[in-house]
């Protein structure tokens, strides 16, 4: 079940449902920021194709991952799905990533995250729209985040537990700082 249906009642927004999304904002703010932490440290480069733009988007990188999850309906085990894939594809490239590549390595993993866990997820048409992409550009990237990843989707209970722990401790710590 997503975030919006668990918690929206027939009348509409709830307080309940508030709460949960002032949470949700944290641990997007958390992960967005957790994810940039991980990269440092590995080689910087000229562009990373082919998710490097010529611009920052205008949109922050937390508000980007809110946005996926409120229309995508992505729960919150997905988005620890999504920091999984994304620290994978670190690892597998050791680059630093930047505020010109985040969005769309964000994008592709949250994309990579909703088809290997949903039953029936949006198609990439839809999902483009989401990320506000084309949807060229959404079948690029999400070919070039499986092969950066050797394919590798599935995530065992441990390391799902693992990353779990450190994101929601993460958010524990930056609360305070919204």
């Amino acid at each position: 079940m997503c975030i919006r249906d668990r918690y929206m009642g027939s009348s509409g927004f709830n307080a309940e449902y508030m709460g949960l999304m002032r949470e949700v904002r944290v641990l997007c703010s958390s992960m967005a920021l957790a994810i940039i932490k991980s990269s440092k440290g590995f080689n910087e480069r000229e562009k990373l194709q082919p998710y490097a733009v010529h611009y920052v988007p205008a949109i922050s990188l937390a508000a980007y991952i809110e946005r996926i999850a409120y229309f995508a309906e992505l729960d919150m085990e997905i988005l620890v799905c999504i920091i999984v894939y994304v620290d994978r594809f670190i690892n597998a490239k050791k680059i630093y990533l930047t505020l010109h590549e985040m969005h769309r390595v964000i994008l592709a993993a949250s994309l990579l995250a909703m088809k290997f866990y949903f039953d029936d997820p949006y198609n990439n048409k839809t999902f483009s729209r989401i990320g506000g992409i084309t949807l060229e550009e959404l079948n690029e990237l999400e070919a070039n985040f499986l092969i950066e990843i050797d394919y590798n989707l599935a995530i065992c209970k441990r390391e799902y537990k693992r990353y779990e722990k450190a994101l929601v401790s993460y958010a524990l710590i930056n609360v305070n700082k919204m």
